[in-house]
């Protein structure tokens, strides 16, 4: 097992549940990352009980404030070079890690490293279930980003309940950072019940507003990006 210059960031709302499954996933991987930071986005169940099983991750407690600034939050506080995204719900690949670094390595001009999602359920007698084919994507949580170009592109915008990862992908093709693809699965996405774009209000609605304000911006209406705090003293 190799120690690999990577952070990774894990968001969670009351998922204590399927917490510790998602850290052993990062636990066992062929390149280790070196950071786990899981922000707490003012849970009410028992995340204080699998904190105490995984010491060497660091718990940051927020008021419960959505999923783009409990991510953004993590990413401030990242101290790696490369930063990973991972739902408290999702999975990786044991050589995820490993498989991604590599370009990013090999290759000082790329800045975001991509690769395909698997989709997953958990069937009611307990055993994982695929759901269609892997899919190629560009999204955060499928990517491994050099950190100073992730602050380039700035924070997640905590003006959307959903789609603030898509989003933030087109401020970074509007950025000009160079995107390579690998066409290895890097995602286990978990398909249940609670899934954000199930239980958010309206998301269909919400999806058009967001990419309303994206072609808006397109039109020179734009905003100023964040930069990183490791780099600014913040």
């Amino acid at each position: 097992m190799i120690d690999a210059p990577v952070s990774v960031v894990i968001p969670i709302y009351n998922r204590a549940d399927l917490l510790a499954e998602t850290l052993d996933c990062i636990g066992n991987q062929t390149f280790r990352p070196r950071e786990t930071i899981v922000v707490d986005d003012g849970s009410t169940d028992d995340l204080d009980g699998v904190a105490r099983r995984y010491p060497e991750a660091i718990f940051l407690h927020l008021r419960h404030s959505g999923a783009a600034v409990a991510k953004s939050e993590g990413a401030r506080r990242a101290t790696q070079p490369f930063l990973a995204f991972l739902d408290a719900d999702d999975l990786w690949p044991e050589t995820r890690t490993e498989r991604m670094l590599a370009p990013l390595l090999a290759r000082h001009d790329v800045q975001i490293v991509t690769g395909c999602v698997q989709q997953f359920r958990i069937s009611p007698s307990g055993t994982r279930e695929v759901l269609g084919q892997p899919m190629a994507s560009r999204l955060p949580s499928v990517s491994l980003i050099r950190r100073d170009a992730f602050w380039r592109v700035g924070a997640f915008s905590s003006q959307w309940q959903v789609g603030e990862t898509i989003e933030w992908c087109v401020r970074a093709v509007d950025a000009g950072l160079t995107i390579d693809a690998i066409p290895d699965v890097v995602l286990l996405r978990r398909v249940h019940a609670a899934n954000l774009g199930k239980t958010a209000k309206d998301p269909g609605k919400a999806y058009l507003h967001m990419l309303r304000s994206v072609m808006e911006r397109r039109r020179g209406k734009g905003t100023a990006t964040q930069s990183d705090p490791k780099e600014t003293g913040k």
